[in-house]
């Protein structure tokens, strides 16, 4: 049965707000297919960009690869046809999601740097700012621990705008290279104010929370590692999605400050739940490795390390 172009942008509505991971999938699924066999082009288009976005929260970013591609094929058969915020709408998706496709094994990084090269390629052309390109290619440059690359990047991200006041992605990508790069000081004295509520954002501090529970650990400051703790716990509790590598930074955190069965206890069974539908090689390997740092832990766990003076200290 045809659906005229109304109905289906009724159906594309209705579908977006759907709760059911795998119900919303395939309501928009039918949506792009119905819109293609109509030649609603437009439709269609935002179609794909709806259902590429509820993949990636659905853990199959794989899938939403070629979505992107054809979204891309179709504004370059007829860029008159797009206006300038359903332009740029389309680039910041491309700069979202091209980092993500360096996690993959079987891209290369030759073929991420091309990706990489048509991004910026196209941002120039539209005359738009690269700050967003370049706080991709330095994500990269981070995942594979090329630090001159990664600090070159940053200084062009710098140069460019850098961090927008009041998000908390951009302050993240702070704070996660000197974590990273192993300056838990500068780390500290960074993410102080957010830590003691001094500076907030417009979406929870849980990314700063979650990274900054080891270096806190490591100086001796447990009261504020376990108060960043509890904050993240609280921050991860509700509907937003969030990345399976912090949840496997509270259970490391756990497992090395002698709480490992309070580790156990909160989050890891419902977690584990959707890892085998996780695609996301790099996300799932930090995260099995996280949990590998928890199991030895408990494995090795003393009897008079476990219950609730564990639980007490976090």
């Amino acid at each position: 049965m045809s659906l005229s172009e109304q109905e289906l942008g009724r159906e594309l509505v209705r579908a977006a707000e759907l709760d059911n991971r795998e119900a919303q999938q395939a309501a928009l699924e039918n949506v792009v297919v119905h819109a293609d066999a109509g030649g609603h082009r437009r439709l269609a288009f935002h179609a794909r960009r709806t259902l590429a976005d509820a993949y990636t929260v659905g853990r199959q970013w794989d899938k939403a690869y070629p979505l992107l591609s054809r979204c891309l094929s179709e504004y370059d058969r007829d860029v008159s046809g797009y206006g300038p915020e359903e332009e740029y709408g389309l680039l910041e998706w491309f700069a979202f999601l091209a980092p993500t496709m360096a996690e993959f094994p079987e891209i290369s990084l030759d073929q991420v740097d091309a990706i990489f090269n048509d991004l910026e390629q196209r941002f120039r052309t539209a005359g738009h700012n690269l700050r967003t390109v370049y706080a991709a290619r330095r994500w990269v440059a981070q995942l594979i621990c090329d630090w001159d690359q990664e600090q070159r990047w940053y200084q062009q991200w710098l140069a460019a705008g850098g961090p927008r006041p009041g998000n908390v992605w951009d302050f993240e990508a702070e704070i996660e290279r000197l974590v990273r790069r192993g300056d838990d000081a500068q780390a500290r004295q960074l993410a102080a104010p957010v830590l003691d509520g001094q500076r907030s954002f417009s979406e929870p501090p849980v990314p700063i929370q979650c990274l900054m529970l080891l270096p806190l650990a490591r100086a001796g400051q447990f009261g504020q590692a376990a108060r960043a703790y509890r904050g993240a716990r609280r921050g991860m509790s509700g509907k937003r999605p969030y990345r399976y590598e912090y949840g496997g930074m509270l259970h490391e955190f756990c497992a090395l400050t002698g709480n490992e069965w309070l580790g156990k206890e909160v989050g890891l069974s419902g977690r584990l739940l959707g890892f085998d539908t996780l695609n996301r090689p790099n996300g799932k390997m930090e995260y099995a490795t996280s949990v590998a740092v928890l199991c030895r832990e408990l494995v090795g766990v003393r009897p008079g390390r476990q219950g609730p003076a564990g639980r007490e200290q976090a």
